[in-house]
């Protein structure tokens, strides 16, 4: 990005000069129409195919799956919750949803309008590592248990949850498994062909994909019904035309993600230890959480007592340095730490700092020095810290 270290990334990651390039055309002098039948119109579809099949490769989707490009990843978890509703939660009877309370905005306020349509839902806390327990959803479950819907990974703790034991359950009790990947993939190993997985959704923005872009995978066989009414538009399943542009960036962005797995799982985690080591060196007392879970390469939660996150957040911003707190997509962070179990105290201390395949040893070191200044200031401003 421009001047500052930028470490928000879970939230919006920049887009690649390469992304930006191929969008360009299709925002000006590419302007046909895909249902059009003349030349002007067709021409679209060889970006639709190249799109797709980096966004599939990303996935690694199987020839019978079917992708929704949506405007953003809620779009894509509402159209799996009120899909379930209409094409199988109405002729079953089976009506009850499982979620997490570490799970991010959308799929929460979605379980408003299920229950206006008759539906129940449970949500299960994190454990104490952060992660949703397979016991503790197994025992969440109901003869009218429906659906399971987690995120593989959360994007400000960067605790990763266990799918695989995740979607044997769902496989076993014949409960259908929404699974949200924006923060895990291309950044951890994930099967996304267990036969247990029904829905996969993710925004695209933390992918360094342009803003305003997500995508649904119904696996195999899974049917939904579409949020949008339209004509034929994607199988279907999604009415009225989408900009092209915008999925030719999510597809060079896809493809670009393929590509770096590697360099995603190794350098930036590399630098992720750097960034932890240098402030807990640094800073009397901050402390790195969820240290002994798996956690994401490119996540840490660290929490610096005595001091106020939301004013430690504005100290930084002051300093050219960006981290989280928590809003926009996602709950809180103080609130996910403490549904976790941490104490308030520490909860309200701790900030979110996730890093990208653009960031560099340098933004780590800058970010670790502004962090031991703003903390050395505010704590020294505080009546009530007394040292640690």
């Amino acid at each position: 990005m421009g001047e500052g270290t930028y470490l928000d990334n879970s939230v919006s990651a920049q887009p690649s000069k390469e992304t930006i390039a191929e969008m360009i055309p299709w925002l000006g002098e590419r302007f046909g129409a895909l249902e059009s039948p003349h030349r002007v119109g067709q021409v679209g579809w060889s970006v639709v195919r190249e799109s797709l099949g980096a966004i599939h490769a990303l996935l690694d989707a199987d020839k019978e799956d079917s992708f929704v490009f949506t405007s953003s990843g809620e779009e894509a978890i509402n159209q799996v919750m009120l899909g379930m509703f209409f094409t199988y939660i109405q002729e079953s009877g089976r009506n009850h949803i499982i979620l997490s309370s570490a799970d991010e905005v959308a799929h929460l306020s979605s379980m408003k309008r299920m229950e206006e349509l008759g539906c129940s839902y449970k949500i299960v806390p994190p454990g104490r590592d952060g992660a949703v327990s397979v016991k503790a959803l197994e025992a969440a479950i109901t003869p009218r248990t429906i659906l399971m819907s987690l995120g593989a990974a959360h994007g400000l703790t960067g605790v990763v949850n266990p799918v695989d034991e995740i979607a044997s359950l769902c496989h076993e009790r014949a409960i259908f498994f929404h699974l949200d990947v924006t923060h895990a993939i291309g950044r951890v190993p994930l099967n996304l062909n267990h036969p247990g997985l029904s829905f996969v959704t993710f925004r695209g923005e933390p992918l360094h994909a342009p803003q305003g872009t997500g995508g649904l995978l119904l696996k195999k066989a899974v049917r939904t019904a579409p949020l949008i009414l339209g004509g034929g538009e994607q199988s279907g399943l999604r009415g009225g035309a989408f900009s092209l542009a915008l999925l030719s960036g999510l597809g060079v962005a896809a493809k670009t993600l393929s590509e770096a797995k590697d360099y995603l799982s190794t350098e930036i985690a590399r630098i992720r230890v750097f960034f932890e080591d240098e402030v807990l060196a640094s800073i009397p007392g901050s402390e790195v959480l969820f240290l002994d879970t798996v956690r994401l390469p490119h996540v840490t939660t660290i929490a610096f007592p005595g001091v106020a996150s939301e004013v430690l957040l504005y100290h930084l911003n002051s300093l050219d340095v960006f981290a989280s707190m928590g809003g926009g997509p996602f709950l809180p962070l103080s609130a996910t730490l403490i549904e976790s179990g941490f104490p308030p105290e520490k909860a309200l201390s701790a900030l979110s700092f996730s890093f990208s395949r653009y960031s560099t040893e340098d933004d780590a070191q800058a970010a670790a020095q502004a962090l031991k200044k703003s903390v050395e200031k505010l704590r020294g401003l505080s009546r009530y810290f007394t040292g640690v």
